[in-house]
């Protein structure tokens, strides 16, 4: 057999699989590095940077230390947040903070480390799901993706979302790794920290796998999570604006067909497309 000096030794072709796998999230990295240095922020989240860095975690970090100074105090009702604005976490963001001895003065570090841990989990999840055939064309759309505003809005405000990405990238790897009852647990803790990740049960459906333990395991954590929680979500809700114009949702899509077409109830209906596209 003759040797094809154009076939990559196995080494070669590792060495390209990490290369392509970190170009995405190295960008990131440079793009959020230019944007500190140079306080250029909006113009990576489309003008949406809040003015204080990491708003959204300093929003948790403080209500932390209020509860470590008073473990009594009712964030609901009597907020910590320096802005004024309400607590609407369930309280077991700032009582996981408060027992790892977290203070406000903490959180640019902790912001720090959740755009690394981003990065990082973009990375592995993108070295684990190339094939062994990658197809450059993809690149692209990987790398549109990654840099896109709400993405840049996320690290800027330093959102717990973040946690939960990482936290289902984690449980992704479990389950690509055929672990799929410590992968369910992970996803139904990210369900119990942010709702909106329920839907990531669906990556435990096999129906050619005769005990449905991971389903199990599942539910069985997110319910705890749920009971945990649920005392807190009228007081979250009431807490929690619900804008369409400024916001990243779904509904954000169709928000300017809704107006240009001049259709009824634009305070709903694009949201109902937007609900319909995320179900699709």
């Amino acid at each position: 057999m003759r040797h094809n000096p154009l076939v990559p030794t196995q080494k070669r072709s590792a060495a390209w699989r990490i290369a392509i796998a970190a170009l995405s999230p190295g960008l990131l990295l440079v793009l959020v590095l230019a944007a500190q240095v140079t306080g250029s922020w909006d113009v990576l989240t489309i003008g949406n940077a809040g003015g204080i860095q990491f708003m959204d975690l300093t929003h948790v970090t403080a209500s932390a230390e209020c509860l470590r100074l008073d473990p009594s105090r009712n964030l609901y009702s009597e907020t910590c947040d320096p802005s004024g604005l309400p607590y609407n976490y369930p309280r077991a963001w700032a009582l996981s903070l408060t027992a790892l001895g977290v203070t406000q003065a903490s959180t640019s570090l902790i912001g720090t480390l959740f755009t690394l841990a981003f990065a990082v989990s973009i990375f592995v999840l993108s070295l684990k799901a190339m094939p062994r055939g990658f197809d450059l064309r993809t690149l692209p759309a990987l790398a549109l993706a990654v840099v896109s505003p709400p993405v840049f809005l996320l690290l800027e405000r330093g959102n717990t979302d973040t946690v939960i990405f990482v936290l289902l990238a984690v449980a992704s790897l479990l389950l690509i790794s055929q672990r799929r009852v410590l992968g369910s647990v992970i996803l139904a803790l990210a369900a119990s920290g942010k709702f909106f990740s329920v839907p990531s049960a669906i990556a435990l459906w096999n129906p050619r796998q005769g005990r449905p333990s991971a389903m199990i395991a599942f539910a069985s954590v997110l319910t705890l999570g749920i009971v945990a929680s649920i005392r807190d979500w009228p007081q979250i809700l009431q807490g929690t604006p619900q804008p369409i114009d400024d916001a990243f949702g779904a509904s954000v899509l169709f928000l300017p067909m809704w107006n240009a077409l001049e259709l009824p109830h634009p305070e709903i209906g694009p949201r109902i497309a937007g609900l319909a596209t995320f179900l699709l």
